[in-house]
């Protein structure tokens, strides 16, 4: 089983794990799965059976999945190198001037010095913007580079250092970072029926306020559940 973990419990593991190498995060999608073929623990095993069997690794490729289903995979985590699978094979002259910076001309850095961030979707396709996995993984690569106290340039794209679309055609360069570099605009607290905080991390994006459903219905006493149903995402709130 791959741990689970909200954007809070993110947090708090960047805080309890050894992280001095890590300067940087390398963003990548999945293709494969798409977010309308996620399901889960079975699919994080499915990739990781993908990776060792066909492709020969030795392990899962990426350091995190982000999902649609609201939770962070922990993959291989950040004690290992290369959790970023970003080796840099294409020619330097090819590769974007703050990545050469970066590197410089070590074309192993990105893994060695960067976490891995897969967003599980098919951004050739699929929109960004109307993604939940990739507006989870904007926060989560916000809420690692300030904990870390990492410099906010140091954000790549897989396409940076290789001939493909990763992590997708769609996925504007600036807009990503932009978005993760901006101040984080919180709402008002949110409180429960009983005057409790409900620390669902509220922002304020282009006039409407954005939280975690699940923290939500969690602290009012339910339960979240995933499904996808005939290729339709369902988020499902039981008592």
């Amino acid at each position: 089983m791959f741990r689970e973990l909200t954007l809070k419990e993110f947090e708090n593991y960047l805080k309890t794990e050894d992280l001095k190498t890590i300067k940087g995060s390398t963003i990548h999608h999945t293709w494969s799965p798409t977010t309308g073929s996620w399901r889960g623990q079975s699919t994080m095993e499915a990739i990781k059976n993908y990776h060792v069997g066909t492709r020969g690794f030795s392990t899962i490729a990426a350091d995190f999945y982000v999902a649609p289903d609201g939770q962070i995979y922990v993959a291989r985590g950040l004690k290992y190198k290369n959790g970023a699978h970003a080796y840099v094979s294409k020619g330097w002259s090819s590769v974007p001037a703050n990545v050469r910076k970066f590197c410089d001309g070590n074309k192993q850095a990105l893994n060695y010095y960067t976490a891995g961030f897969e967003i599980v979707g098919n951004y050739d396709s699929e929109d960004p913007s109307t993604s939940s996995a990739v507006n989870l993984t904007l926060a989560a690569v916000r809420v690692m580079h300030r904990t870390l106290g990492l410099d906010g340039n140091n954000i790549f794209f897989h396409r940076d250092v290789a001939d493909k679309s990763c992590p997708g055609n769609k996925m504007d360069y600036e807009w990503f970072t932009k978005t993760v570099n901006s101040p984080a605009k919180l709402s008002s607290v949110v409180l429960g029926p009983d005057g409790t905080e409900i620390k669902c991390y509220p922002e304020v994006e282009d006039g409407r306020t954005r939280g975690e459903v699940r923290a939500i219905a969690e602290a009012l006493g339910y339960k979240i559940q995933y499904r996808n149903i005939d290729g339709i995402d369902v988020i499902r709130i039981e008592a």
